[in-house]
């Protein structure tokens, strides 16, 4: 059972979180349903890169050629022989001490046709300027919010659309298509965790094998990818382990916008569906110290939580998972705590967009999700310092130049000359920072915070 802390230290501690995070190296642990951990060395380049196996689990951290002896698993030290040698009464007594992970998390990662068409202009800069040598530049629209997520121990995105290769043709919504680029700049820009359980992400399997292509794309950039699994792997647990906390993730979708999938395909929709939820959920308690799930459901463009979605949050409240991130409405949508007791569920609904290119300015402004996983000193597990930070995707007139911000950071100016300014009947005519920050704070709460 985990307890967790009153809400009135979070605005205290999430302002620590901004000044003291530290990035370490991440761990990751992909631990197969029903099979022995086997101790494995990580295959780090040194730039973040992580090879990933079924059934094992691995560490990742810098290290040299000859320290890879030392580089076992967790569960299995090397040259342990399972007995204590020695004296034990002259071994010093360890002080219990508290393990914590700060946690950010990203909704709609969105790569319109807009999107890709500005990256196409920034990387001929970028070639310009020191010889960039890839078609798209991504990592610039991201500057105003990186160095957040840099700071948290470990981050999660949904990326909300196929990258099934270039030869296959770029593309747009309605069916979508992204360069390989977008999954790099969200590796480099921290993100640890992938998502691709979304509606969008059969798009390109008419034309091709895309959702495989985009797990193995998306698997190239060292990110752990959550929502696209093989009939093999399906139950396989998808666990990272940092800061001597284990968080297994576990990904579903309510909604498809095609719902055939090639019967001689080896992949898996992971639809949420309730028999799979209770028997997932269970193996990912049984083997980690907190469970996070992954949602895409709801109703796209509504600001409301629907039936749907409170019956699925109160069945993962009741399997034990200790937080939900939601996404699909492309509008940020309530945070709560779900459950009574001493297990709750901490919900964000919709976390809105990420990067888009969306035309209201409520579907431009979205949120991150931040939290801290805590092991306290006596073992007892809790979430703490839950918030939810808005930030702001700007674009001109002409529909380029993006650029994400905290709220925090926007200014009048940059309202006054956004582009979604020209979208009068979608946003009800033209507004200003205060109509914004208005919109964040009804469908947020106490749970608001602006990071500064």
């Amino acid at each position: 059972m985990l307890k967790r802390e009153n809400k009135e230290n979070t605005m205290k501690k999430t302002r620590n979180m901004f000044a003291f995070a530290a990035v370490f190296s991440l761990m990751v642990c992909l631990v197969s349903c029903g099979h022995t951990p086997t101790p494995v060395v990580s295959q780090d380049d040194g730039n973040g890169s992580i090879s990933h196996a079924s059934g094992q689990i691995f560490t990742s951290e810098n290290f040299s050629a000859a320290d890879t002896d030392a580089f076992v698993s967790p569960l299995f030290p090397s040259g342990s022989s399972g007995t204590v040698s020695g004296d034990p009464s002259n071994e010093p007594t360890p002080t219990p001490q508290e393990n914590r992970l700060n946690f950010l998390a990203a909704g709609d990662n969105i790569i319109h046709e807009a999107v890709y068409t500005d990256a196409m202009a920034l990387a001929a800069a970028q070639t310009a300027l020191n010889g960039y040598a890839e078609k798209y530049y991504f990592d610039s629209m991201y500057n105003g919010v990186s160095a957040l997520i840099k700071n948290a121990d470990m981050a999660f995105v949904n990326h909300e659309c196929p990258v099934a290769g270039e030869k296959y043709g770029i593309s747009g919504y309605p069916r979508f298509n992204s360069p390989f680029e977008s999954l790099e700049a969200l590796a480099r820009l921290g993100f640890d965790v992938v998502n691709v359980a979304n509606n969008h992400m059969l798009d390109m399997d008419a034309s091709c094998t895309g959702l495989k292509n985009t797990v193995e794309n998306a698997s190239k950039t060292g990110m752990l990818v959550i929502g696209g699994y093989t009939k093999e792997d399906y139950d396989d647990l998808r666990i990272v382990e940092k800061n001597g906390v284990r968080v297994a993730f576990l990904s579903y979708t309510a909604c498809m916008n095609y719902t055939t999938v090639n019967p001689a395909s080896t992949m898996i929709v992971p639809y949420a569906e309730d028999s799979t939820i209770r028997r997932q959920t269970a193996l990912a308690r049984a083997n980690a110290d907190f469970v996070i799930v992954s949602m895409h459901w709801g109703t796209e463009n509504s600001f409301s939580v629907d039936g749907e979605q409170q019956r699925l949050a109160k069945l993962l409240n009741e399997c034990g998972v200790d937080v939900i991130l939601g996404h699909h409405s492309h509008t940020i949508q309530k945070v709560e705590w779900i459950g009574e007791g001493e297990h709750r569920t901490l919900c964000y609904y919709s976390l809105g967009n990420f990067l888009s290119t969306q035309h209201p300015i409520k579907n431009l402004t979205g949120i991150f999700a931040s939290f801290d996983f805590v092991i306290d000193s006596k073992g007892e597990r809790h979430v703490e310092n839950a918030c939810a930070i808005p930030h702001m995707t700007w674009y001109s007139t002409s529909r380029d130049r993006l650029q994400l911000y905290l709220l925090a950071d926007v200014t009048e100016d940059l309202v006054k000359t956004h582009g979604s300014q020209l979208r009068t009947v979608e946003n009800g005519g033209t507004f200003t920072l205060a109509d914004i920050k208005k919109y964040a704070e009804q469908q947020l709460g106490s749970f608001l915070y602006y990071g500064k």
